[in-house]
């Protein structure tokens, strides 16, 4: 009982409930492939639906991604390379398999085009604005503070630790904007506070420009030669 007290000190709650046999077998399973306790992965299930996982406006995006991925792990259990069965090889780690699913990726958003012909001034920032959004995600994933408790975290804080959490070594492996993924948190160590305020408001930039104020793009400047000054002592620590 002392060795279950150490390894969860946050733990004084506990929820009687009532399940199904076929959830309490799923969860079983569940728990097996994490490595977690039963109790452990319901707790770790919850705190998934708990989280902000794509609900309200953007349940629509969430759907189609869930379609997406659940497509290509079918499409790729079937999927022959070479005549030989692929099932034990994944899309991120095969280049063949990458190519056929991101075809996949754009053969279904193609399904979903809307009718009519795009408009350039629905695109302020031009073709760099969608690299930039997933460069952005993909950055603040692999730099969320992982200490944080559950119940200290906000629901964007939350997601970031799932992603982290669930995407693992694929969230390190691009590097974005020219640093790699240890350098990015050894920047946000170092520059947490700057890094607090310029990430709300370059993201405030990146998605509603008309919005932000000439005070805040002042401010978005001042911080960046902030962030660069910090590069810069980051960069000579690595060599």
């Amino acid at each position: 009982m002392a060795s279950r007290a150490k390894n969860y000190p946050h733990k004084s709650s506990v929820l009687h409930v009532r399940i199904q046999p076929t959830t309490l077998s799923e969860l079983k399973k569940a728990a097996a492939a994490s490595g977690r306790t039963t109790s452990a992965e319901a707790e770790h299930q919850l705190h998934r639906a708990l989280s902000d996982l794509g609900g309200g406006s953007a349940s629509k995006t969430a759907a189609v991604m869930a379609m997406i991925a659940k497509s290509i792990d079918g499409f790729l259990d079937i999927k022959e390379k070479y005549g030989k069965p692929v099932r034990v090889k994944k899309w991120w780690d095969d280049p063949y398999l990458f190519d056929q699913s991101a075809q996949l990726v754009v053969a279904a958003l193609e399904m979903l085009r809307p009718l009519g012909e795009p408009s350039p001034e629905g695109e302020p920032l031009g073709e760099r604005s969608a690299r930039f959004a997933i460069e952005s995600v993909v950055r603040e994933i692999r730099t969320a503070d992982l200490s944080v408790p559950f119940r200290e975290q906000k629901p964007y804080q939350r997601w970031l630790t799932l992603m982290r959490q669930d995407l693992g070594p694929l969230a390190d492996r691009p590097a974005i904007w020219g640093r790699a993924a240890d350098e990015e948190r050894g920047l946000r160590a170092l520059a947490k506070p700057v890094l607090d305020e310029y990430i709300p408001l370059s993201r405030k930039m990146a998605e509603t420009p008309d919005k932000i104020s000439p005070a805040e793009k002042r401010r978005l400047k001042e911080l960046k030669r902030e962030l660069a000054a910090v590069r810069e002592t980051v960069g000579g620590k690595k060599s």
